[in-house]
């Protein structure tokens, strides 16, 4: 309370004005207000009559309407000098009003919730969504959203399994843990039956021990009368950017690939980088397919690659043709045949189960400084077969392939399985787009 006005209340208990007194227009005494009492307003000159003894009206019950009028209003500045401020009122939630229709957020462009590609465990996606999404208009490393949309809803779902199970970018993980995963991303896979899988072992040129694995396939009768082609028989080279695969890591594929053709398969489980450097994996691709040939049951030879082991089965062909042994055709998976990434590779796909990171890693450890086997592609190829997938970042090679051998003259046939991502045959029973064409494969290599 202000010292003024508790001068006043102390005057009027004890009787006595607490200023010398002055005589008021009438003549009677009143005490001498200060400047506080003065700036009261109406309200303040009530109390100055009342601590004088002065009759006054009587005080308005507050709030109460004066005739004809608004109803009273005590000044604030009373409230303030008696010490009885009104609590500040709560202020009223400001409504969020929306944005105009037209008018972009802050946050980016708006992205359509079916195109914006399903987001993945970080801890598997190393080096920048990577397949996390580095924004809400992009994939995994980098790739368009509009890009990662056209995957099938099967081929997305193994995509989103495969990184949670952390096959994203295995060139920053160990190599051993890289080599592991590989090997078991086939295995939660249903085991596809065939009639016998043995293993072998031959010397190589190196004088290493070369493992094969041979697949015998149930005949489509069941009478054991054979294959659909007798004496023939499929060389199969795995994939995985030279560092990676294995006989275990491509084994279903190995497996659909004898139970769709009839025919048996022999996979060659070539020497790896970095330990074992260019050529030594080409080396024993040729090596195997020789001693395939030579085989008594063996009548005519067939060469079959996935991706990188696509590319060997490429150069394979052309070292075999130079030492007389002939291979009458060559059914390539999303091959992987030429070193020049800057135009031979969809960026729009980067990452998704392939990366360009992960193939510049790879062509280092191995150690090819060469063009590639894009080079022993030529009029004297055997017929091929190019099976590739919409959805994979060396989908353009593939069509290079067919290019080329047809501007050579050679039989050549491309097909693109729509939807489908890098590595897609061999899942036939969960990927179903990938049905056809692994028929197709089958139908030309026994044809």
């Amino acid at each position: 309370m202000p010292a003024a006005v508790r001068a006043v209340c102390r005057a009027r208990r004890a009787g006595s004005p607490a200023q010398p007194a002055q005589l008021g227009p009438h003549g009677a005494a009143r005490p001498r207000p200060s400047h506080r009492v003065r700036a009261l307003g109406p309200q303040g000159r009530r109390r100055r009559r009342r601590a004088a003894g002065a009759p006054g009206p009587v005080p308005r019950r507050r709030g109460a309407r004066r005739p004809g009028g608004r109803a009273g209003r005590r000044q604030p500045g009373v409230r303030r000098a008696l010490g009885r401020a009104r609590p500040a009122r709560p202020q009223p939630r400001r409504r969020r009003v929306p944005a105009p229709a037209g008018r972009r957020p802050r946050a980016g462009p708006p992205v359509d919730a079916a195109a914006r590609p399903r987001r993945l465990d970080p801890r598997h996606l190393r080096g920048g969504p990577r397949l996390a999404v580095r924004a809400a208009a992009q994939g995994p490393h980098g790739a368009a959203a509009g890009a990662v949309s056209r995957l099938h809803p099967a081929a997305a779902a193994v995509v989103a399994a495969l990184a949670d199970a952390g096959h994203s970018d295995p060139h920053l993980l160990p190599l051993a843990q890289a080599r592991r995963l590989l090997d078991e991303a086939y295995a939660a896979f249903p085991e596809l039956p065939v009639a016998t899988v043995s293993d072998l072992r031959i010397e190589g040129r190196d004088g290493d021990r070369l493992a094969l694995r041979r697949y015998t396939p149930v005949p489509a009768d069941g009478d054991r009368r054979g294959p659909a082609v007798p004496g023939r028989v499929v060389v199969f080279a795995h994939g995985g950017s030279w560092v990676r695969g294995s006989l275990d890591s491509h084994d279903r594929v190995c497996r659909a690939l004898a139970r769709a053709s009839g025919l048996p398969v022999v996979a060659v489980g070539y020497r790896l980088a970095p330990e074992h450097p260019a050529p030594a994996a080409l080396h024993d691709v040729v090596d195997a397919a020789a001693w395939v040939a030579a085989q008594p049951a063996t009548r005519e030879l067939l060469l079959c690659g996935d991706s990188v082991g696509g590319g060997l089965a490429v150069a394979a062909a052309a070292a075999l043709r130079t030492a007389g042994v002939a291979v009458v055709h060559q059914l390539l998976l999303c091959p992987i045949v030429t070193a020049d990434l800057d135009r031979h590779f969809d960026p729009g796909y980067d990452g998704v189960l392939l990366s360009r990171a992960e193939l510049e890693w790879g062509r280092r450890q191995y150690g090819d400084t060469a063009a590639g086997p894009v080079a022993a592609l030529g009029p004297s190829s055997p017929p091929t077969t190019v099976l590739a997938a919409e959805c994979d970042p060396v989908r353009p090679q593939s069509e290079l392939v067919g290019a080329l051998l047809a501007g050579a003259g050679v039989d050549v046939r491309v097909h693109v399985a729509p939807g489908m991502v890098h590595g897609y045959v061999g899942a036939e029973d969960v990927l179903l787009g990938a049905e056809p064409a692994l028929s197709l494969g089958a139908a030309r290599i026994t044809a």
